[in-house]
């Protein structure tokens, strides 16, 4: 009997700790049914509890009736604590060794999501597949889970067809009814991702036909009727919103709901009385998800008609209303976005207007030091402290402008005049060359049209401003990047005669730059094209990131560093380790070591512009685990509906990912900088701590 104690104390313990797991569950479980729970520290001393025991039993008690119970104990443990390698191996010994008993379908369901879980997403799907037919007939419900965790994993892969034909697999099966409810939301969903929204429409409303818990019923008739909104049928989504406000329903519920009546509202041009709904909702429901939403689609209301400084506004708002909100990353991107942009803009009229006075003869007198001598000081600077350049120089007082001397803006554009005349007379003095100003105006067009590309995706506004900086006396720092710019521009824009001359324009007057070869390459023209010994060790390394060889990869890209320290490929080499280290194995210390080599050995390299700021809150390690913007110049994505509320959960197992092919063309984004001699960086001496 001294058995059956060790394990009633054991089976006791491990469900008040499973209680307690499901007490407080994953954030994304609304939209993902396989969501991973976490274990608190309550939690695993419980499970610790239960692992001594149910130890016991397989140790002293081999031919115990309990020991296939002891040894699912033990596999459940492991899978809830993410120990998926433990957890297999316990599941394979259960099925392998007790097929009859009660657990095995269990055992055979938490083996595939372990699977899932582990991002074996291969090995879960032929799993499925092998164990389905059976499944269907001796364990329904673990067929309807099995398929659920089929279409699951092919929507993360964004197999969005062979997602919803194993949906309807499922949905034919005469089993649990919230599992199908779970099935037909998800239809929705992916119907939804993809814009199908009538096909949305019908899948939310079937789910209903089902049995959905409380909360699923609810967002599946929010769902619908916004379907109903997306389709045109605007009325009827409203009287739906209105219809669902007399139910009896959560604060939190009532708050989505007048989040969704204020959208719809938008959607149909009421634009003053969709932004008095939306100040409702700020009024109503302060410091919620609903709120913080509200100030997000105010910002892309302002972002749609170029009202930048109102869009920035409600974006600040956004990211700090409610930090658990899906929008607060978003808003927080579209934030920077923009004050980058403002800053750019302003940046561009400052310098405009300090070059047209200090060229006024009868104000100035101009420096008679050499342009290059200039340069080569401006272009180790950042952008951060630019602005205070003409400030440290200029020594005699500037008048205030007058308005025809002003940057004339494109139409997307505003200027704020008082503050450049602020700015212009607090100059006390005039000691400056006008070429650094024309550089500093040029540098920042580039900048600021780089914006209106790659992440606005206004190629208007792009076009406009990388054709100023082509206009500018030091279009050659700059002409190779603006030039693909432009023939990328036109390609979007259907001009392919256009981009037929640019190009012809870069690969005959700059057919040495990186761009120029680039193109080349692309187009199957550049036959001398020969990849460097770095380039290729550097692609070894990319490919070993994506196959989550990461301690691979950091030995290929310090290779490269030790052995061609004149390569642009060591730059690179060095930031990736940084990367690595702090995206891929979160490990701060390292990932410090390899960003202060970027600082102090290439303090003019973009890269390090990316990464100083992180490196100056180095010691609070906290704040280094922000994720850094890699971009590339490429041909940005054809313009996305507003935010979806539910499309969020396909990106958060793609993003390592994407992240890692974006480290490959990070260098695209690099001006045209000649890259100064330095000295070896000492990596082979010191190694990174661990």
């Amino acid at each position: 009997m001294g058995y059956f104690n060790t394990y009633y104390n054991a089976k006791k313990a491990f469900d008040d700790a499973i209680t307690e797991l499901k007490k407080n569950p994953p954030k994304d479980l609304d939209t993902n049914y396989f969501a991973q729970y976490i274990a608190n520290q309550s939690v695993k001393t419980k499970f610790n509890l239960v692992l001594e025991k149910a130890s016991k039993i397989l140790q002293f008690y081999p031919k115990s009736k309990w020991f296939d119970d002891a040894l699912m104990m033990i596999g459940e443990i492991y899978y809830y604590q993410d120990e998926g390698e433990l957890a297999i191996k316990k599941f394979e010994e259960l099925i392998d060794n007790f097929p009859r008993s009660k657990h095995i379908w269990r055992a055979h369901s938490l083996y595939a999501r372990t699977l899932y879980y582990n991002e074996s997403y291969e090995r879960a799907l032929t799993y499925i597949d092998k164990i389905f037919p059976e499944a269907t007939i001796n364990n329904e419900d673990i067929a309807i889970e099995l398929t659920l965790l089929k279409a699951q994993i092919l929507y993360e892969q964004k197999q969005y067809e062979k997602s919803i034909k194993s949906l309807d697999e499922a949905l034919i099966i005469d089993g649990d009814e919230y599992l199908l409810a779970v099935a037909a939301y998800l239809k929705g969903r992916i119907n939804e991702v993809t814009q199908n929204y009538n096909e949305a429409k019908l899948a939310y409303s079937s789910v209903l036909n089902f049995d959905p818990d409380k909360n699923l019923e609810f967002k599946s008739k929010l769902s619908y009727a916004r379907m109903l909104r997306e389709v045109g049928e605007y009325q009827k989504a409203l009287d739906y919103f209105l219809k669902m406000r007399k139910d009896e329903i959560s604060q939190e519920n009532l708050s989505y709901i007048d989040l969704e009546i204020a959208r719809t509202h938008e959607k149909m041009g009421e634009l003053e009385t969709a932004l008095t709904k939306y100040e409702m909702v700020d009024s109503l429901y302060k410091k919620t998800d609903a709120s913080a939403k509200s100030f997000y689609y105010r910002g892309l209301m302002y972002e749609q008609v170029y009202d930048f400084n109102e869009a920035k506004f409600y974006y600040d708002k956004a990211k700090a209303e409610f930090p658990q909100s899906e929008i607060t990353e978003i808003a927080q991107k579209k934030s920077e976005i923009f004050s980058k942009l403002l800053q750019y803009r302003s940046e561009i009229l400052k310098y405009d207007s300090l070059y047209l006075n200090v060229t006024d003869t009868s104000k100035v007198k101009i420096d008679s030091n050499s342009v290059a001598d200039t340069l080569r000081g401006l272009e180790t600077t950042t952008d951060a402290n630019a602005t205070s350049i003409a400030d440290t120089l200029l020594s005699e007082k500037i008048d205030s402008l007058e308005e025809d001397l002003l940057l004339e803006p494109i139409a997307d554009e505003t200027t704020d005049q008082s503050n450049l005349k602020q700015e212009i007379t607090k100059v006390q003095t005039i000691n400056i060359n006008p070429d650094s100003l024309l550089f500093l105006k040029t540098k920042n067009q580039m900048e600021l049209a780089t914006i209106f590309f790659l992440d606005l995706n206004l190629l208007d506004s792009a076009e406009y401003w990388f054709l100023q900086a082509l206009s500018s006396k030091y279009r050659d720092n700059f002409a190779p990047k603006a030039y693909y710019s432009l023939i990328e521009i036109y390609k979007l824009m259907g001009y392919d005669q256009k981009a037929d001359s640019f190009y012809n324009i870069l690969v005959n007057e700059y057919p040495k730059s990186e761009y120029s070869q680039y193109v080349q390459k692309i187009r199957g023209e550049n036959n001398n094209y020969i990849e460097s010994d770095s380039e290729q060790l550097y692609e070894k390394a990319l490919q070993s990131i994506e196959n989550n060889k990461t301690s691979e990869a950091i030995k290929i890209l310090r290779k490269i560093v030790l052995a061609d320290t004149s390569s642009r490929y060591n730059i690179k080499s060095i930031y990736t380790m940084g990367w690595l280290y702090e995206n891929i194995l979160k490990n701060n210390d390292s990932a410090k070591f390899y960003y202060r080599i970027l600082i102090d050995k290439y303090p003019q390299s973009l890269y390090t512009q990316e990464i100083v700021g992180k490196v100056a809150v180095a010691e609070d390690t906290s704040k280094l685990s922000q994720v850094i913007k890699l971009k590339e110049i490429v041909p940005p994505p054809p313009p996305s509906p507003k935010y979806v509320q539910t499309e969020q959960r396909d990106t958060k197992r793609t993003s390592i990912q994407q992240q890692q092919r974006d480290i490959r063309n990070r260098d695209i984004r690099e001006e045209d900088y000649e890259e100064p001699d330095i000295e070896e960086p000492e990596i082979d001496e010191e190694e990174p701590p661990e």
